[in-house]
């Protein structure tokens, strides 16, 4: 005998209390191999993603912070005092000195604005500096910058931002640098340097330490440091990071430390995290006790509880399901009454009373499908014979060719080639070629209503004209375009017709140089095309609405997706414009 027909053989409590076996006890024994082996894992993996997530958020605030620090740099530059001063010959003293302090209010505003620069410098062609320091209690930056260093690398950069990192004993300064350009001959004519206050830099880091995440800086991949949240640094003595990894982490080598790092996008350095995993493991041991003392006779009585609770469950279940199968295999069977007042009382009820109302939506069904097949007869008795209908076509055209004039037999023709379109039943997709060709038929009539006030012209790529789209879909666009265009000019109206190939879609046009539509218009058709299918109740409500025009959009987005529907663009007094965007799918 198989194991599944074993299983299968098994009542519900037997399954139940095998459930509990595999559930609960293979578990609780499992665990107490492994525990031992996969929590150190499990923790490393924790907190790996949590170090992770956290540098994650401090990316966000120091490019965040670099960014302001960007933006502040590029708005001196728009600044026309700059050149002002760096363009000044200096003939003339007095407005060289009312240049330069008219710069310093510049630079001081600046400053004063951004809490984290400590200093502004503009450096002239002859080496000459214009500062301003927000305290002056610190070293300026005229005498920190190392001016020679960072010149060439700024130049490199093309007029662009570079950073660069100085090291002053103990203290890093770091440096925002661009070269200043000429605006009419882009040639070189100074240098911008801004001093980060490193204070408020650490400011965008606070909170975002834990007990286990102790360690935070910002390192070159030469392992140069450029921030360190703690004054000593030792522990990135042993960091190793490969280079041409954005995001990840390393362990150490002489050491419990992991280390996590995550590259800034605007600039080749690296934030990087550590943690130890001694401390990471240290509450391990009363965590283990806790389980073993409590944990565990907790989850087995629950067990045994959950067992009963079971049984009582199980049991009108059972019993509800067997009612529900008589009934399908139609069987009269009384109400089912359990005498419960919980969940499985109501659902035993409810049961019953679907069971009656499924009888009664059967009989009504059925005799709704009745009805529906007499009408369908009725309405097939009232419809046009076709075949009628383009015999007496064929007899007008035989009789105009014999009475000697060709237009009627032309516009006979035409008109046999809509209704053929127009009477099938069957839902036709066709070539963008063939039903062009039902449009020049209707095309043909109007040229003969409206003789010489209306010219059309085409521009069709013959590498769209492919696609296949549902029968008569340009039609109703033609004639709204004739009939609301160039129909209401007394000057000659003229229709273009362009097929194309445009960025992997197949774009149709429909252009009339009729009287145009106001924005307002423009942009409640817009608004209406571009709504899903099933807000059809708008378009309904819409008095201005199109019937023609909305059919045409909602069988193109039944046909190609919601995505694609119909566009338009006007200008009052002299053109309109309606786009089909369509999928370049010419299959």
């Amino acid at each position: 005998m198989s194991l599944k027909s074993v299983y299968q053989s098994l009542n519900i409590r037997s399954k139940l209390l095998l459930l509990f076996f595999i559930q609960v006890v293979i578990p609780l024994v499992l665990i107490g191999i492994f525990f031992y082996e996969k929590i150190d894992g499990v923790m490393e993996s924790h907190a790996i993603s949590l170090s992770m997530d956290t540098l994650k958020i401090i990316k966000a605030r120091t490019e965040e912070f670099m960014e302001n620090v960007t933006v502040i740099s590029q708005d001196i530059l728009y600044d026309q005092a700059i050149y002002d001063v760096l363009k000044d010959n200096r003939r003339d003293q007095f407005v060289y000195y009312n240049h330069v302090n008219e710069l310093r209010n510049i630079l001081r505003k600046r400053a004063l604005a951004f809490d984290s620069i400590q200093s502004i410098t503009i450096v002239t062609r002859d080496g000459l500096f214009l500062s301003y320091d927000t305290n002056s209690g610190r070293s300026n930056i005229e005498t920190l910058i190392p001016y020679t260093q960072i010149l060439p690398i700024a130049r490199e950069a093309g007029g662009g931002v570079i950073w660069y990192i100085d090291e002053d004993g103990e203290r890093r300064n770091v440096y925002l640098a661009r070269v200043i350009n000429d605006r009419d001959t882009y040639n070189e004519i100074g240098l911008m340097a801004i001093l980060i206050d490193e204070k408020e830099l650490k400011k965008t880091y606070d909170q975002l330490s834990s007990d286990i995440l102790k360690a935070l800086a910002i390192i070159t991949p030469s392992n140069s440091l450029v921030f360190s949240e703690n004054t000593d640094a030792e522990w990135l003595e042993d960091l190793k990071i490969n280079l041409g990894d954005d995001i990840g982490y390393v362990r150490s080598d002489n050491s419990d430390r992991i280390f996590s790092y995550i590259r800034l996008s605007s600039v080749d350095w690296y934030l990087v995290t550590s943690f130890s995993k001694t401390a990471l493991l240290k509450d391990f041991s009363s965590i283990t006790d806790w389980i073993i003392k409590v944990f565990i006779p907790v989850v087995l009585l629950l067990a045994v509880l959950t067992i009963f609770l079971a049984m009582d469950i199980v049991t009108p279940i059972h019993q509800t399901v067997s009612h529900i199968k008589r009934f399908r295999e139609g069987a009269l069977e009384p109400p089912l009454n359990l005498k419960r007042q919980d969940e499985l009382g109501y659902l035993s009820t409810q049961a019953d009373k679907m069971i009656e109302e499924t009888n009664h939506l059967i009989s009504t069904v059925l005799n709704e499908q009745i009805l529906r097949r007499e009408v369908q007869i009725k309405a097939l008795q009232a419809q046009i014979n076709p075949h009628f209908l383009f015999n007496t076509l064929e007899t007008i055209n035989w009789r105009a060719q014999m009475q000697g004039a060709p237009e009627i037999s032309e516009m006979v023709m035409a008109l046999s080639g809509i209704l053929e379109a127009n009477i099938s039943r069957d839902i036709k997709l066709i070539t963008l070629k063939e039903e062009l060709q039902y449009v020049k038929n209707y095309l043909l009539i109007m040229m003969r209503r409206y003789e010489d006030n209306l010219q059309i012209k085409w521009d069709l790529k013959p590498e769209a004209l492919m696609l296949k789209v549902p029968q008569l879909l340009l039609q109703p666009i033609v004639e709204n375009a004739i009939k609301h265009g160039v129909g209401e000019k007394r000057t000659k109206g003229v229709v273009l017709i362009r097929a194309f190939i445009l960025e992997e879609r197949i774009i149709v046009e429909v252009i009339d140089n009729g009287r145009g539509l106001s924005p307002e218009a423009v942009e409640r058709l817009n608004h209406r095309f571009g709504l899903p299918l099933n807000r059809t109740d708008m378009i309904q409500n819409d008095p201005n609405s199109s019937i023609g025009m909305d059919n045409v959009n909602q069988r193109v987005k039944l046909h190609f997706g919601e995505s694609y529907h119909i566009s338009v663009s006007s200008k009052e007094g002299y053109f309109t414009k309606v786009t089909l965007k369509l999928p370049n799918n010419r299959k």
